[in-house]
């Protein structure tokens, strides 16, 4: 949910400079978690959630953070930027210049995966004089070491993706190619068996081992957004997947299912409107519909039933940014990034917390989310104005990619 969008980039810029930085009320932070070394009990996760994991970048350098364990840092080589932890919370992989590295969860063995220019360069085909090759995106396939990683070409920065494909354990690096293109932004089925490749004109799914590649669903270029990529929210059997696709000069945004071998497709919904975001479940839509004075958030489900959840009058700005994990509540703002309200079916607008850094929300579950904000790393809940600081001294403009989690059971 991070694609950048020509409208609304410009829409969230115009804003911040003219409402300037919000001036909340300094929140209810635990003394005793002022350092990455304490964490509050007081207010600690219920038991059900299991043991919650999250390793983050500070100073460039990793550090993990557990419930059960105090704050420490793996890595001191600093220059680290993101991160990802694999699902069972034992492993850390991260780039390092243009080579991508690993390091277990309790600092032991840090390693080389990939030199990706060495690995690279022999097996795909140039983009042009002086470009060099970068590591785009990576992830580790769900429940496993595997991480799938893709390249770009560029100068001082990446600046054109390969639209490749590669994958490479991290308990022992060997890297394999498994597409030189026809790559995209990919999204695991759950039990990872199944890629989806969401490209600027096509989703294509293929399976993990790099075999059966084929186009699941062919559009346009959306021509009123710069890069669009539409979302893919998969059905937990791994037959089909769910997207949007925005309208474009006048028409309506289309609400699909996709069957996983693009032999079948389903119109769900249509509706005039933008700025749309799938829930987890795949069953309904968020979406914005601007009218000469009033801006309306939009819920759309697969039963085509449109219910209006939060409607301003001149409304500096109306995002949605995502749902809660249960499919019960959007996260928008409607004035300030930095303000975030959530709302739903039968679930007026409310405050999330009193401030959070744009884009940095990720949810642990329906009531636990995770954030930055003023330079701290912090555990929220709804309805509940406590936080639990997992780490401070972050920059204020930390972003999502700077920290990864996983709860194990």
């Amino acid at each position: 949910m991070k694609q950048k969008m020509l409208l609304l980039l410009a829409t969230v810029l115009l804003t911040l400079a003219c409402l300037g930085a919000p001036q909340p009320t300094a929140p209810p932070v635990n003394d005793s978690a002022a350092t990455p070394e304490a964490v509050p009990s007081a207010t600690a996760l219920p038991e059900p959630l299991g043991e919650l994991k999250i390793a983050y970048i500070l100073d460039g350098n990793i550090w993990f953070w557990s419930e059960t364990t105090s704050a420490r840092q793996l890595t001191s080589e600093g220059n680290t930027e993101r991160l990802k932890i694999s699902d069972d919370g034992a492993v850390i992989v991260y780039p390092r210049g243009q080579s991508l590295w690993a390091v277990n969860a309790d600092g032991s063995l840090p390693r080389l995966l990939v030199d990706v220019p060495a690995y690279a360069n022999p097996i795909l085909p140039e983009r042009g004089a002086g470009l060099t090759l970068f590591l785009s995106h990576f992830d580790f396939q769900p429940n496993t070491h595997w991480v799938y990683f893709a390249t770009a070409w560029g100068g001082e920065k990446p600046i054109i993706q390969s639209r490749d494909l590669h994958r490479v354990n991290a308990d022992a690096p060997t890297p394999q190619m498994l597409l030189d293109r026809d790559g995209g932004t990919v999204t695991f089925s759950t039990d990872g068996n199944l890629l989806a490749l969401a490209s600027l004109t096509s989703i294509k799914v293929v399976h993990a081992d790099g075999s059966g590649l084929a186009t699941a669903l062919s559009y346009p270029v959306i021509s009123t957004m710069v890069d669009y990529i539409p979302q893919v929210v998969w059905l937990s059997d791994g037959t089909g997947f769910y997207t949007a696709i925005p309208n474009d000069d006048g028409g309506k945004s289309k609400y699909l299912f996709v069957s996983a071998g693009g032999n079948f497709s389903a119109q769900l919904a249509e509706y005039e409107g933008s700025i749309l975001v799938i829930s987890p479940d795949g069953l309904k839509v968020a979406y914005v519909k601007r009218t000469a004075n009033t801006d309306e958030l939009h819920i759309i489900e697969a039963s085509t039933t449109d219910t209006i959840i939060a409607s301003y009058e001149d409304a500096p700005i109306l995002v949605p940014w995502g749902w809660s994990p249960d499919s019960k509540r959007v996260v928008f703002s409607n004035a300030h990034p930095m303000l975030l309200l959530t709302a739903g079916v039968g679930i007026p607008p409310s405050p999330l917390t009193e401030a959070i850094s744009p884009y940095s929300l990720r949810w642990v579950d329906a009531e636990h989310f995770i954030f930055f904000r003023e330079g701290n790393l912090l555990i929220g809940q709804i309805n509940n104005p406590e936080t639990i600081l997992i780490a401070s001294g972050f920059s204020n403009q930390a972003e999502p990619k700077e920290y990864d989690f996983v709860v194990n059971p």
